[in-house]
């Protein structure tokens, strides 16, 4: 009896070339030698992080859904539409100030792409942490009335939706940096290495410096373990004799190294 070929949809395809065309506008633009290749469309810093707001944000509505798949699409088209507005005015918005004061399309790009992130933080956190971003985000608007303590000058809507998108203090802040120039760089090389195979050959290094046996006198070790995922395990191991180590150093099967006496 044949088995059925799983059926592929829609937002499984516009998923994965949303995360491929990422994969690419990070390894551009984090790249260590030569020019980037988009360095014509994206010339200022603004420019890479609104672009790759519009490649991940869309994913999150095309992953978490809702019972309307028109709801679906239509957020998912302004996630990309949004960020997408904002990268090709980057320059004017740098030049003008647009993040203080924005003319009406300015501000309307702005609302949705501020709206839009809320919705992505309560369908992937849930409500409380959605509540919380919701009440700072907007604590411009009532600043004025809180107690002296932590009051400030209020500021309109307008001001208020402008900051959030174009300003590099808020929906681009110091995590969306850090994220966007260190932490994406490092889940592309994991994600990389994971799919292709090239774990295996850092973790053989890695039972090749440890040796599949612990020496004597408590020997301690710093060894790396791939399997499951990209990350790395300090083990100090005790033996006072020459039986197999059960640890995390010990070699798969079919590995064998002897480096300096370890075997």
């Amino acid at each position: 009896m044949s088995v059925p070929a799983p059926r592929i949809r829609l937002s499984e395809v516009l998923t994965a070339i949303l995360a491929g065309l990422a994969c690419f506008l990070v390894i551009d633009q984090l790249r260590l030698f030569g020019s980037p290749v988009l360095s014509v469309l994206i010339r200022l810093e603004t420019q890479y992080y609104f672009a790759l707001i519009a490649l991940l944000l869309p994913g999150v509505f095309l992953i978490y859904r809702s019972p309307w798949a028109a709801l679906d699409a239509g957020f998912g088209l302004g996630a990309f539409l949004a960020p997408l507005w904002l990268l090709l005015h980057a320059e004017t918005i740098a030049n003008e100030g647009w993040e203080f004061l924005a003319p009406d399309h300015a501000v309307v790009a702005s609302s949705i792409l501020w709206l839009l992130v809320l919705e992505a933080v309560r369908r992937v956190t849930g409500w409380v942490l959605f509540g919380i971003a919701l009440v700072f985000s907007m604590y411009p608007l009532f600043a004025d009335l809180m107690p002296l303590m932590i009051s400030g000058m209020a500021i309109g809507f307008r001001e208020t939706a402008s900051y959030h998108a174009m300003s590099i203090e808020s929906i681009v802040g110091l995590p969306f940096r850090a994220f966007a120039n260190l932490v994406v760089g490092f889940l592309v090389f994991g994600a990389t290495l994971q799919h292709t195979g090239g774990w295996r050959l850092l973790y053989t290094i890695g039972v090749c410096a440890a040796g599949r046996r612990t020496g004597r006198g408590g020997q301690s070790c710093h060894c790396f373990q791939w399997p499951d995922g990209l990350y790395e395990r300090e083990c100090h191991h005790e033996c006072h004799d020459d039986r197999p180590a059960h640890h995390p150093c010990d070699a798969p099967a079919g590995v064998f190294c002897k480096i300096g006496g370890s075997r």
